[in-house]
């Protein structure tokens, strides 16, 4: 590990920092081969694009710089204040010559080097101004030079600022107060000088400390001389000890903190500690906290064995085992309660790890990449598993048991290609991607899921291309996320418990579900496409007792479909949303509950198969082309007491086949919505009951299939146009007593009828009054009989 170092901040600084390359020698081995293949590519266009020996001397200003370049190999910097930031660092003037530059001089006057400003650069020899205060983040991240002395001026390094040079000797000057993580990490330091006279930082032996000589800060990674002991007063170690010439290292008896992986196990020297420190001891090649409860690592590397943690430990620390490649197995003790971040990463051969029942937490990337590891038994009662834990692991049975408020986190099994099973269960929460990808892909299920009760939700994605047939959502679970089980080509099986109360986007996307069953006792609104199923055969969808609203897009198909050929809703169910069911043409027998309502806009649109549908007593509010476009219906039983309809809402819009829609009215019905029916089919015969009062405006407007309408004597207003274009109207059956007037003298039968044979108009008896305007206007009435 790598420290930063901020002097204000030292009563409270830890170690902290990424694992730099120059700490593990097989980092580098590893990755070798690919960096030689990238350096010929980059190599190659570099001399392509910035061939040395055509540079030409250039110059011109940034911002209050100025630069000149010689054509030869010198950069020179001149001006006043800080250096302008770029976005990207191909964007300083200077980079197109970058490989010409071997020499920088910068002036007297200027005040920072921004961040990246030099990145990557071939500068070999640099000389900063003494009005240099900061030197920003990367910004000679890559370089050549094998020395560089920060001036007095200088305050502040940003991270990585000398990371991946050929830095050999570094001095600094008084001003120095704070650097970043990494800024002067993989090289080949061989000393560290520091100016007498600074406040915040020493060196004894070319071993950077703090003033106060608390804190070892950075021991160079080329520094000659293979004993070395860290004196007496120094607490902490702060970033990792990775040099190949110690042979041994001695622990004084004050230092009481250690970083995380505090020695390169690539190294491997001999470690003693004093018998007076009372902070730390080693067993078997463990170094161990005093009390023995925390293993921080093991020195050096360890044999292609299992290896045994020693009893009592409660705690393995961050990176303990990182990149140790040789060992196969691992026994945990039954006091093991903690796995810390990194712990075990990149364990190539490791293949099984016994024990551990104890273990409640597991830190981040802590199994990552253990590419062989098969066999792992879980703790009893897990409370955290961290994002990445188990990554490209080849675990074959994956069983979790979550204490309350428990945590999956962000892939934390993700592209576990070999695992069959997977069992959860207890109070976890299933983070983004958990266990994306898991099985293989080969066109068959292959992983058993099993989810138990306890679970709160599941994340976004969380099982997304998982190669599972079936997957039944507990009644604990209150979310799933966006594309939580999407891109599962095997899915062919869902069951939504009793108690989510929401479905995220694309949830169930580019699946093949053949069975659906939803339990959800009152589900938000869904997007659209949250469910795909197999269209190529029949759909079974079945709803619970206790559901009581059906979510609004939950079986929307974007084209119509015949896969799912019916529908019961449940009487449970009091509102359906909107949307729910549009397009699913293929369904021929719709039951609604007697307790629906709420039925939302197009919930039933494009349903083209329908050829019956009662709407029951307690419907009070139908949305917008509720049943549009059902073109199969030829029965519709209303028995909606007092339903409401907004304006322009055309509920049965397009409805009715060819040959007409029947439509009984129940004899309880009171109102008729405004434009319940506008251009439906309706037909042949519209006789309303005795009951009903209201007529709603444009409530049967261009229905041309009416040929007969009967008004009973218990109606008491019309809306404006209800029969408005029913152009095939031939007989009037008016019995409403004493209707004096419609609204703005908007006749009821404005337009209807044919001049052949037109209308025959037939008033009751008990009829007192014939409202103005009822038919005025109206040429195609060719008789009017009075009762």
């Amino acid at each position: 590990m790598t420290a930063s170092y901020r002097a204000e901040e030292d009563k409270n600084l830890r170690c902290i920092g990424r694992r730099s390359l120059g700490v593990s020698y097989r980092t580098l081995i590893k990755a070798g081969c690919a960096a030689i293949a990238l350096l010929f590519v980059l190599t190659c266009f570099v001399f392509e694009n910035t061939d040395p020996s055509s540079a030409e001397p250039s110059s011109g200003e940034f911002g209050d710089i100025t630069w000149e370049f010689d054509g030869d190999q010198t950069l020179t910097l001149s001006g006043s204040g800080p250096m302008t930031k770029e976005s990207d660092y191909t964007n300083y003037p200077w980079y197109g010559f970058r490989s010409s530059v071997k020499t920088l001089i910068v002036g007297e006057g200027i005040t920072s080097i921004a961040d990246e400003a030099f990145l990557n650069g071939y500068i070999t020899t640099l000389t900063l101004g003494n009005t240099v205060e900061e030197i920003g983040i990367d910004s000679f991240r890559g370089c050549d030079f094998a020395s560089v002395t920060l001036p007095n001026s200088v305050s502040k390094v940003g991270a990585g600022a000398f990371y991946q040079t050929y830095l050999a000797e570094l001095n600094i000057g008084t001003g120095l107060t704070e650097f970043g993580e990494n800024a002067f990490t993989n090289n080949t330091l061989t000393t560290i000088s520091v100016a007498a006279a600074n406040t915040c930082f020493a060196s004894v032996d070319g071993v950077l400390y703090t003033k106060d000589m608390g804190k070892m800060l950075l021991y160079p990674a080329s520094k000659t001389g293979d004993t070395y002991t860290i004196p007496d007063g120094v607490t902490e170690i702060a970033s990792t000890i990775s040099n190949n010439n110690i042979k041994t290292l001695n622990i004084n008896k004050d230092l009481e903190i250690l970083c995380e992986r505090p020695f390169d196990i690539w190294v491997n020297p001999t470690i003693t500690i004093v018998p007076a420190n009372t902070h730390f001891k080693i067993v078997d090649d463990y170094i161990l906290t005093f009390d023995g409860k925390q293993l921080i690592m093991h020195i050096g590397r360890l044999p292609a064995d299992t290896a045994t943690i020693p009893a009592g430990v409660e705690e393995i620390a961050s990176y303990a085992f990182y990149d140790q490649t040789n060992v196969t197995g691992f026994a945990l003790p039954g006091s093991l309660t903690t796995i810390g971040d990194y712990a075990f990463y990149s364990c190539d051969n490791l293949d099984s790890v016994a024990g551990g029942s104890a273990v409640t937490y597991y830190g981040k990337n802590a199994f990552k990449n253990c590419e062989k590891l098969q066999s792992f038994k879980f703790g009893d009662s897990i409370s955290f598993i961290g994002e990445n834990a188990f990554e490209n692991s080849k675990l074959i049975n994956i069983i979790l048991n979550g204490a309350e408020d428990a945590v999956i986190g962000k892939d934390a099994f993700y592209n576990s290609k070999y695992v069959e099973s997977i069992s959860i269960s207890g109070g976890f929460s299933i983070g983004l991607h958990a266990f994306g990808s898991c099985g293989i892909s080969n066109g068959e299920a292959k992983v058993v899921l099993t989810l138990g009760e306890g679970i709160r939700d599941i994340g976004d994605t969380a099982f997304s291309s998982a190669d599972i047939a079936e997957v039944t959502i507990p009644d604990s679970v209150t979310a799933i996320g966006s594309s939580a089980f999407a891109y599962i080509g095997t899915l062919k099986s869902v069951t939504i418990g009793t108690g989510v109360k929401s479905i995220g986007q694309g949830a169930f996307s580019a699946c093949s579900i053949d069975s659906l069953t939803f339990n959800a006792v009152s589900c938000a609104d869904l997007n659209q496409y949250t469910f795909d199923f197999d269209t190529e055969s029949t759909v079974t969808v079945t709803f619970g007792s206790s559901v009581q609203r059906i979510p609004a897009y939950l079986l929307y198909f974007n084209a119509e479909t015949t896969c799912i050929k019916s529908l019961t809703i449940p009487n449970s169910v009091t509102e359906i949303g909107n949307y729910a069911f549009k397009n699913c043409a293929g369904v021929t027998e719709l039951t609604l509950s007697a307790n629906v309502t709420n039925i939302g806009s197009e919930a039933f649109s494009y349903c083209a198969g329908i050829e019956s549908l009662a709407l029951p007593a307690s419907l009070s509010k139908l949305g917008s082309r509720a049943f549009y476009h059902c073109t199969g219906l030829t029965s519709l039983t209303y028995n909606a007491v007092n339903c409401q309809a907004g304006s322009n809402t055309r509920i049965f819009d397009g409805a009715g086949s060819e040959e007409g829609m029947a439509v009984t009215f129940g004899e309880t019905v009171e109102i008729i919505p405004e434009e319940l029916f506008a251009y439906s089919n309706i037909g042949p015969e519209v006789t309303l009951p005795h009951g009903v009062t209201t007529v709603g405006q444009k409530a049967f407007t261009g229905c041309n299939k009416i040929l007969t309408v009967t008004i009973p004597d218990s109606v008491t207003s019309f809306g404006y146009y209800p029969f408005l274009n029913c152009t095939s109207v031939k007989t009037i059956n008016y019995n409403a007593v004493s209707i004096e007037s419609v609204p703005n003298n908007y006749d009821p039968f404005r337009n209807a009828g044919s001049e052949d044979p037109g209308i025959t108009i037939n008033i009751g008896a008990s009829v007192v009054i014939i409202p103005e305007c009822f038919v005025s206007g109206n040429a195609n009435v060719k008789a009017v009989n009075m009762g």
